[in-house]
């Protein structure tokens, strides 16, 4: 009688260890993870080499206030697939500005957006993505903001310099404060400022006062708008009595 209640006990363990494996191996071959939609997906853990991931611009300049696009894929030996993807944007203060968590699309694909603050830092920003599951497998790329308003090249006449201020952006600049230096060689005429409006996609000239001086100098012009868009251009030269040479340079 205890033999037949002890391989009864037997029988019993035996189906319930089956059926423990039965529901362990699935989770062994993959991994149960809930996607951004709330659905719950089986996704493969790399345990071996093959991913790539891609990723790219659609430009490289970029104005404050645009709307930058990334794209890529992530494959693996070169096909694409359903993947978890974190993300991340570093702007030229080396700030994270900008990140999340997604899935691509069944092929690998992926694309997302971010627009730029009208009053964003103008420099290089850093933008890197990786396999949420393998870090290892990351890419990154690179765009510049540069400036809407930009001073073009500076020149020297008779008793002042100048030069222009073109606003390249689609939005008006407004309350534009500008000012010319000269740093060494000027007696009279050191520091020439004003204030004007610039319609998106116009210019302006502008002048210095009235110089006069001797020796080597600097021309440093500075333009910054109420929206918090700047731009400086340095250049150097000489001045001659009322003569100002000013040699070419400076960023285009």
């Amino acid at each position: 009688m205890n033999n037949k209640n002890g391989f009864k006990r037997g029988i019993a363990t035996t189906l319930s260890l089956l059926l423990i494996g039965i529901t362990i191996i699935p989770s062994i071959n993959g991994f149960a993870q809930e996607n951004l939609s709330g659905e719950n997906k089986i996704m493969d853990v790399p345990t071996q080499g093959g991913y790539n991931i891609t990723v790219e611009t659609d430009r490289y300049y970029y104005l404050a206030g645009e709307t930058v696009h990334f794209s890529g894929q992530i494959t693996e030996n070169g096909v694409g697939f359903k993947g978890r993807i974190q993300y991340t944007l570093w702007d030229p203060r080396y700030y994270n500005i900008f990140g999340g968590l997604m899935y691509t699309e069944n092929t690998g694909f992926f694309n997302i957006e971010y627009k730029l603050w009208n009053n964003a830092p103008i420099g290089l920003y850093v933008f890197n993505v990786e396999y949420y599951y393998n870090t290892s497998v990351f890419a990154t790329t690179s765009f510049e903001v540069i400036p809407s308003l930009q001073i073009k090249e500076i020149t020297g006449e008779l008793f002042k310099v100048k030069t222009i201020i073109k606003n390249i952006g689609d939005l008006d600049a407004t309350d534009v404060n500008w000012k010319i230096k000269l740093d060494g060689g000027a007696f009279i005429g050191k520091e020439t400022t004003g204030t004007e409006d610039i319609p998106a996609s116009e210019q302006i000239t502008i002048y210095s006062n009235f110089i006069f001086g001797l020796g080597a100098t600097t021309v440093t012009v500075t333009a910054e708008s109420a929206e918090g868009v700047t731009d400086t251009r340095e250049q150097t030269g000489f001045v001659f009595l009322f003569f100002i040479k000013v040699n070419p340079g400076g960023w285009e």
